[in-house]
């Protein structure tokens, strides 16, 4: 059972949703019940926040990292499901082209916020030591690319699937809006490789159509058949320049609010954001011109 409901709505800016998960399986001992919230920013970012007050029988102050990383797995689904009745058609045919029908279990990216690690450890080197905290950070959040300690306390590991940040100031605004800031433009960055992945696969449908197109005693219904390709890969192609639109629209409307020092600063150049920003948005134009060239292939071959 699913249960949403709306808690504030700015026109054109963004919309937050609190929503209820239930199940009471038979095969369960014990009902699972997840509530999380939902904030649609104007951008096209869908953010899914959760507060883990207990899992099994663990408390929130003892939460090992493999059930951790269980329950937020179990959440992309619940959170695909909540987010699907807010998308429109258009937005549902774009997450089926990227996804090849299976958006529902689309991968997400995991901000894990801690207000302490246990055991304790002096720097984050200390975690990378090739063992079971290493292995543990991995379960969490994928392989590590960047740890950093900031200021005395708080630590910060950046993974492929997500990042951990760890410290008594997890809960402090400026912080939260680095993080924000940095998610928005690596969610960016994830939609743009899915883009590039699914328009490869397409630019080789498209050239072996062109050599099937080339045999002179092609099969009347393999013919029309080619033609359905063609036209599918040309829809498709369309989808995706529309995403590529709205992504580089984002990239450039992204905005960075200044940090003088302290913990936001030293956060910000450890997640070197404003590099990153223009990483992204030369990969963003770069892809534009890559499916503009698709465009005018499947036009070729009309």
């Amino acid at each position: 059972l699913t249960v949403a409901s709306l808690l504030d709505c700015k026109v054109g800016v963004d919309v937050n949703v609190e929503a209820r998960i239930e199940r009471d399986e038979s095969t369960l001992p014990v009902r699972c019940v997840q509530e999380f919230g939902v904030h649609l920013d104007a951008s096209g970012l869908v953010l899914c926040g959760v507060q883990f007050e207990g899992i099994m029988a663990r408390e929130w102050d003892d939460m090992p990292p493999n059930l951790l990383s269980h329950a937020a797995h179990a959440l992309q689904f619940g959170s695909s499901q909540v987010v699907a009745d807010l998308t429109t058609k258009l937005q549902r045919d774009i997450l089926n082209v990227l996804f090849e029908g299976e958006e529902a279990t689309r991968p997400k990216y995991f901000v894990f916020a801690s207000d302490a690690l246990e055991p304790r450890l002096a720097t984050t080197a200390e975690y990378m030591d090739g063992g079971r905290f290493q292995h543990a950070l991995i379960e969490l959040i994928g392989e590590i690319q960047t740890s950093k300690l900031l200021g005395k306390e708080d630590m910060l590991f950046v993974g492929a699937d997500g990042i951990l940040f760890a410290g008594p100031n997890t809960r402090d605004h400026d912080l939260e809006a680095v993080l924000y800031n940095y998610v928005s433009l690596m969610v960016i960055d994830l939609t743009i490789k899915k883009v590039f992945t699914r328009i490869r696969v397409l630019n080789d449908s498209l050239a072996e159509q062109y050599r099937f197109i080339q045999l002179r005693h092609a099969d009347p219904l393999q013919m029309q058949a080619s033609r359905d390709r063609i036209h599918a890969a040309g829809t498709s192609v369309m989808l995706l320049a529309h995403v590529i639109g709205h992504v580089i629209a984002s990239v450039e409307r992204w905005t960075q609010v200044e940090n003088e020092g302290g913990l936001p600063k030293a956060m910000e150049e450890a997640l070197r954001l404003h590099a990153f920003h223009e990483e992204v948005l030369h990969r963003a134009h770069d892809l534009d011109r890559v499916i503009k060239r698709s465009g005018f292939e499947v036009k070729s071959l009309q």
